[in-house]
């Protein structure tokens, strides 16, 4: 048996063989690290193709929660939902006023950034659809979420499972389904919470991810009120407690996919319950919903809209009955 998403050893390849295109220019390869350190990052830590540390520009304890890119400096704060070149990096770190600075203070550290340099990596793209029978492949360790109060005929709808080799090995494992109910990308949770390893770990698009609408699709259709969770762990935990009206954001930011859903449904009503990072002292998380009501309001009425953030830190830390007051209406709108 192979490992999980051994593909290179499977007959059965889940990505495409690269293109062989031309290598990148840059000078920058062996000096982000430095860069970083000269900046003020502590904390660095070094996977095969980026640097994640806390950043400095905010307040946060997350460590895994800036991703820096080795070959071009490229970067993309996870918690906040910003991305930038490295000089953008430097000017917001140094608290510089303009990008000009930053670019001095690089070329001083002879780093030069030039617009073929800082032009994001083309990507390849992941097959549309994935064989359900790699879901055979996880075992049937339920310990984690059941630890954490959420029971197994909750978890068995979901159909996850525990990845214990390759990329994903020592993270649960729930398959993302389409409107056809076939599988278009995984989402992982650390088993661990190893603080040098992402709490998530996503495999394909997840701009195309509506979900846990292969669960809920009628539910949703017949509340016209959604409730925008930032993670699967948010979500187990509202489905536990009764609560199913619920679609998962994966991340501070609303995705294409979810968003075209919303719109195309007509929702009456749409809750922000984005993770209440003021409970750990950091902001992201209430900033990051006033954001996503913002863009909201481009397709909804105001009256439509409210941020109704969990009372803890997020849902998984709140108990059935906590989250049962929680849920009781602020607009006027009926129950569900």
């Amino acid at each position: 048996m192979y490992g999980w998403f051994d593909y290179r050893n499977s007959r059965n390849r889940f990505w495409p063989t690269p293109p062989q295109t031309k290598p990148r220019r840059t000078n920058m390869v062996g000096n982000i690290r430095e860069i970083l350190e000269v900046l003020g990052f502590t904390d660095i830590t070094e996977g095969p193709k980026e640097f994640r540390a806390t950043p400095i520009y905010r307040e946060s304890k997350n460590k895994t929660s800036l991703s820096v890119r080795k070959d071009s400096g490229r970067w993309i704060d996870y918690s906040m939902g910003v991305t930038g070149d490295l000089t953008d990096l430097v000017k917001i770190s140094l608290k510089l006023q303009n990008i000009e600075d930053a670019t001095a203070w690089l070329q001083s550290k002879d780093i030069h950034v030039s617009a073929y340099d800082s032009q994001p990596r083309q990507r390849i793209s992941t097959p549309e659809i994935f064989d359900e029978s790699i879901l055979l492949r996880l075992g049937d360790d339920t310990s984690y979420w059941e630890g954490r109060g959420v029971s197994l005929p909750t978890l068995k709808h979901f159909r996850g499972g525990v990845a214990y080799k390759g990329r994903m090995a020592g993270r649960y494992i729930f398959p993302i389904y389409n409107s056809n109910k076939k599988v278009v990308g995984f989402a992982g949770r650390d088993l661990f919470d190893n603080p040098q390893r992402a709490k998530w770990k996503l495999i394909g698009s997840k701009e195309k991810w509506v979900y846990p609408a292969f669960l809920n699709y009628e539910i949703l259709q017949a509340s016209k009120h959604v409730i925008l969770v930032e993670s699967i762990g948010d979500c187990l935990a509202m489905f536990d407690a009764g609560v199913e009206n619920v679609l998962v954001t994966f991340g501070v930011k609303l995705c294409a996919g979810t968003l075209n859903f919303l719109i195309k449904t007509d929702f009456q009503y749409i809750t922000i319950a984005l993770n209440n990072d003021m409970v750990a002292g950091d902001t992201c998380g209430n900033e990051a919903a006033l954001k996503m009501r913002s863009k909201l309001l481009h397709y909804f009425d105001a009256y439509q809209i409210e941020i109704s953030l969990p009372t803890k830190k997020d849902f998984g830390d709140m108990s059935k009955e906590e989250i049962q007051t929680w849920k009781q209406p602020k607009l006027c709108r009926p129950a569900v």
